[in-house]
């Protein structure tokens, strides 16, 4: 995704402006932390958890050795890295939402993690919370499309 800059000068000439989210390799993979940290969250790991974790590396452009390599070194990943867009932010944000219910139950520990990476990434608490309660209306079966967006949009201005 690129986001135009007006270039100084030439009012009606826009240069791409790049994301450091979508081309920086550590912001990639600080993406993957955040999961590997919520899969650690409430002590309990299981394989659709991993599965999930390699699908969302798959998406960012991430092999299996990443991923690997991020699990190694968590600690290299103590910073939320916040992208420069709200959609990237949004991205990372239903990552997390939609991990909590891989193992088919929502922790209190995975959901105090969600609404602080949440707050970290810009969003309303009342926004996060709003999403949560719908994973966990949601758990085991397909969360419905329009109800995300529907609570999304009770918080735009």
């Amino acid at each position: 995704m690129c986001v135009y800059n007006r270039v100084p000068f030439f009012p009606n000439i826009y240069q791409p402006m790049i994301d450091p989210f979508l081309t920086d390799e550590h912001h990639r993979k600080s993406i993957v932390a955040l999961l590997v940290k919520l899969q650690l969250a409430d002590g309990q790991t299981n394989d659709h958890e991993l599965v999930y974790i390699h699908k969302v590396a798959w998406s960012l452009g991430l092999t299996n050795e990443d991923v690997q390599d991020v699990m190694e070194h968590l600690d290299h990943y103590k910073e939320v890295v916040i992208p420069f867009t709200e959609k990237e932010r949004m991205t990372i944000l239903y990552y997390l939402l939609f991990f909590m219910r891989v193992d088919m139950e929502v922790s209190g520990e995975e959901e105090k993690m969600v609404q602080e990476f949440g707050f970290r990434l810009g969003f309303r608490t009342a926004l996060t919370t709003d999403l949560i309660q719908i994973v966990r209306e949601y758990v085991n079966t397909r969360v419905p499309p329009n109800k995300m967006l529907e609570a999304i949009k009770k918080y735009l201005n």
